[in-house]
């Protein structure tokens, strides 16, 4: 029981910390597309 939960907190951390990576680059993304233009 003790593991799954660990499991499933760290799962549900690296999955939170992607979406918010995936922001941030996304963000910076949009930033150099607007200086291009």
């Amino acid at each position: 029981m003790d593991v799954a939960l660990k499991t499933g907190v760290f799962k549900l951390g690296t999955t939170t910390g992607g979406a918010y990576n995936g922001l941030k680059t996304e963000k910076r993304r949009l930033k150099t597309k607007v200086l291009k233009l």
